[in-house]
């Protein structure tokens, strides 16, 4: 009976590699797409504070890193989270990313205030309803600090930690095959989520086949 079983198990383990070869050999048959992470679902990725924003920074201005000004990528606010199916073929994660280096004061004198959990404020300009600041006060004199990780499956492939206002752009080139997952995560540093404005520049995805997507975060 027990060799039965080990048997089967066996046989299972061959046809599940089987069939994962074939996929892989179909895959690679195809030819090299990239899909931008701007262009994917926004509406799915984790921020608590304030939506996700298309090729812009989180308070709508330009995505700038340093210097640097870049066209494309997500703008986003500390805590963060995206987290990705990889489709049957990952090849390649490209991006840059940072701290916003723009601060974006009010044109006019109408500024909401929301009280969130810990005492923390969302600062909101009217009647525009534009994203201004997130922390205890505002205009807010600290510049931000950001934890910076990228995950494939439970691998850790990438880190960085405290990532300031005004640093250069953080280039990441990173080989995705053989993960099925693929988490970008952005947590505030240890003096508090103020200023951490995280822009994902140029993000985009190498495959073939099946296309990335955004999952949405459950809990």
């Amino acid at each position: 009976m027990r060799s039965f079983l080990l048997s089967l198990l066996l046989l299972l383990w061959l046809s599940l590699a089987w069939l994962h070869h074939g996929q892989v050999a179909r895959a690679a048959g195809k030819p090299v797409q990239r899909v931008d992470l701007a262009d994917l679902a926004l509406e799915n990725i984790a921020t608590p504070v304030w939506p996700a924003q298309k090729n812009q920074s989180i308070s709508g201005t330009p995505l700038q890193i340093g210097h640097r000004r870049f066209r494309q990528g997500i703008g986003l606010h500390a805590p963060s989270e995206i987290q990705l199916h990889l489709g049957s073929s990952p090849l390649r994660f490209l991006a840059y990313v940072g701290v916003d280096n723009r601060f974006q004061s009010a044109s006019r004198k109408a500024v909401d205030t929301t009280l969130l959990a810990d005492d923390l404020q969302l600062f909101v300009e009217q009647p525009a309803g534009r994203f201004l600041a997130y922390g205890r006060n505002y205009p807010q004199p600290y510049e931000g600090a950001v934890h910076l990780q990228i995950w494939g499956d439970e691998v850790l492939l990438w880190e960085k930690t405290g990532v300031k206002k005004g640093d250069k752009a953080l280039r990441i080139d990173l080989d995705l095959m053989g993960f099925t997952f693929l988490r970008l995560l952005a947590l505030p540093g240890p003096e508090g989520p103020e200023g951490d404005k995280v822009d994902w520049a140029e993000a985009r995805i190498l495959y073939r086949g099946e296309s990335p997507q955004i999952l949405p975060i459950r809990d």
